[in-house]
């Protein structure tokens, strides 16, 4: 009988942890978007996207807040007045379980209702054609007859309701940033004479930050000249280590190379830009 009790007890207190759990977690995240500095003058500001009206009069941005260490924020979405005065992104943002997904022809905004990673509840609700911040919002569940998602959604191979981007550095200098929706891939021109300790990629997943196996690949005329492999945070740098890159350059000098990052999610591995080593 008291083994029964104890079993009992225990799957109780395993369901009131649960709970504080999610509460801590929902705390967390409402008190990330009411203090971060939501300003186009923050200066870890990492803008996704920016997108202005047909009509010019607005402008959205999709963004997160550069964490260090820590990675990425979560994803926020806000529009406010196409304005060189305006900074404030606060004002503008986005309810919690809605993302922008482009405007219309209209300059209507149009969001699409997704269930973030970060919330299992969405605590809005928004009616369509109704105004926000001024602005009117179209409720989206289909195409909008807009040439900007159009395209953007032709030019997205992962699936909806994600953000997947990246920002290649040398130490902390940003070299790029791209996303799946940019079919451009940037090349990054490292010479001989930059004084650096690593390359760090930085791959981030809207709706993943688990511990996984990564690995990124340096690909020439489809050569594999060097594969790096790292176990850790989706959101945490990927180090790409200066000595390796110092011996590629040595026997492939000026050679552009195809920067490939692949894991558990992304399997088949996606091109992420490039890579030169120069002997300048």
């Amino acid at each position: 009988m008291k083994k029964w009790i104890l079993i009992i007890i225990g799957i109780i207190l395993i369901g009131i942890i649960r709970i504080a759990i999610k509460i801590n977690s929902d705390f967390d995240d409402l008190t990330e978007t009411y203090n971060s500095e939501h300003s186009l003058d923050e200066p870890n500001l990492n803008i996704l996207s920016e997108s202005k009206s047909p009509n010019e009069k607005y402008k959205y941005y999709e963004y997160q807040f550069d964490k260090g260490a820590l990675g990425y924020s979560r994803v926020f979405w806000s529009v406010i007045e196409n304005n060189e005065s305006r900074n404030e992104l606060k004002s503008g943002l986005i309810p919690s379980g809605y993302k922008i997904i482009g405007w219309n022809d209209d300059s209507e905004l149009a969001l699409q209702k997704w269930k973030p990673y970060y919330e299992s509840n969405t605590r809005y609700e928004l009616d369509n054609k109704m105004e926000f911040n001024g602005i009117k919002i179209h409720i989206s569940n289909t195409e909008l007859n807009s040439k900007i998602e159009k395209k953007e959604r032709e030019n997205t191979s992962i699936v909806s309701d994600t953000i997947t981007n990246w920002q290649l550095y040398i130490d902390s200098e940003l070299l790029f940033a791209s996303n799946v929706a940019d079919s451009n891939r940037f090349t990054a021109e490292i010479k001989k004479s930059d004084k650096y300790e690593n390359l760090y990629l930085k791959f981030f997943y809207d709706f993943n930050n688990e511990i996984m196996k990564r690995e990124i690949k340096l690909v020439s005329e489809n050569k594999t000249l060097a594969t790096f492999e790292n176990e850790n945070r989706s959101h945490s740098p990927f180090p790409i280590e200066k000595y390796i890159l110092d011996r590629i350059r040595m026997a492939n000098p000026n050679r552009e190379m195809k920067i490939v990052y692949s894991d558990p999610i992304m399997k088949n591995g996606i091109i992420i830009g490039l890579l030169k080593l120069t002997n300048e």
